[in-house]
């Protein structure tokens, strides 16, 4: 019974969005420019797809998806991130979320908004630790622009050690200004808003070995 007990609480993120997990697999230096030419082969696609159930959207639009490594010795994760549209605005936006914690007891959801000219990190102060702050000197990002791709190229180093099969909790928003129309569009990878408030809102990232099947 005690190990069924403690299962069930380490894999407390998987079940509980079980549909959204996406893994990340070992890197070595990877250099942050915009391109994406030295990624590992086995390095996943998801596909960030979520939106307004109101507002149809046409992929020509906007569409997105990332992958994500890892190295451990750095204790660092890589994301790469390209978002199909069919003008670049101003006012598009990334937002991603951190939680290192995720876990059954609650997280201390983080997130890091950035666009083609500037990055903020912003902190929720009404969890009672800090144990996800981040400062700006440990996230590293470079953005190109090519045709219709933008594509977003980050890595964020942690203080807390990172592990081996370890579940963390992540998600995006993705925000597509069209001056044309004057509506704004978005896309999400799960659904689900108030993501910086409740762990549970995002999705999980697993941390793989080399050896992992996808």
């Amino acid at each position: 019974m005690t190990r069924i007990i403690v299962f069930l609480l380490l894999t407390w993120p998987l079940f509980l969005n079980a549909k959204t997990t996406a893994y990340s697999v070992p890197t070595n230096d990877l250099k942050i420019d915009g391109n994406l030419n030295d990624w590992p082969e086995n390095a996943k696609t998801f596909e960030i797809s979520k939106g307004d159930p109101n507002q149809k959207i046409d992929p020509e639009s906007l569409s997105a998806q990332f992958s994500a490594v890892h190295n451990l010795k750095e204790n660092a994760i890589y994301l790469a991130v390209e978002i199909t549209d069919d003008e670049h605005a101003d006012s598009d936006e990334l937002i991603f979320y951190f939680d290192l914690k995720h876990s059954i007891d609650g997280g201390y959801p983080i997130y890091i908004a950035m666009n083609d000219r500037e990055m903020a990190v912003v902190e929720n102060r009404n969890w009672p630790d800090g144990y996800n702050q981040l400062k700006q000197d440990q996230i590293e990002y470079k953005f190109n622009r090519k045709e219709n791709k933008s594509i977003y190229e980050i890595k964020v180093s942690f203080d807390q050690p990172l592990k081996l099969n370890q579940v963390i909790g992540l998600d995006f928003y993705i925000l597509d200004g069209d001056p044309k129309q004057n509506v704004d569009q978005y896309v999400l990878w799960t659904n689900g808003a108030s993501k910086s408030m409740f762990s549970e809102k995002l999705g999980n990232l697993v941390l793989c070995g080399s050896e992992k099947r996808m």
